[in-house]
């Protein structure tokens, strides 16, 4: 995605009612799953980085937790605003 994609994109998002959803799969790369799985101890806004322990996905209207592909825990940069 190039960096006038990246711009439509997040326009887009902007005007979805969860818009901090989409911002980090565009900056980070981080999957769905880890996303809903996110906890605010998870963000560190000072560093700026997230740190991904798992994953989470609903399963016929269910939360299901699970690890994340690989089983470890990774940390990830935040891009700035």
């Amino acid at each position: 995605m190039d960096s006038a994609h990246l711009r439509k994109f997040l326009d887009l998002v902007s005007e979805h009612r969860l818009p901090a959803f989409f911002r980090p799969a565009a900056s980070t790369g981080t999957h769905c799953g880890e996303r809903l799985n996110l906890l605010w101890a998870d963000v560190d806004l000072d560093a700026p980085q997230i740190r991904t322990t798992g994953t989470t996905t609903v399963i016929e209207g269910k939360r299901v937790e699970g690890t994340t592909k690989g089983g470890c825990s990774r940390v990830v940069s935040l891009a700035p605003s």
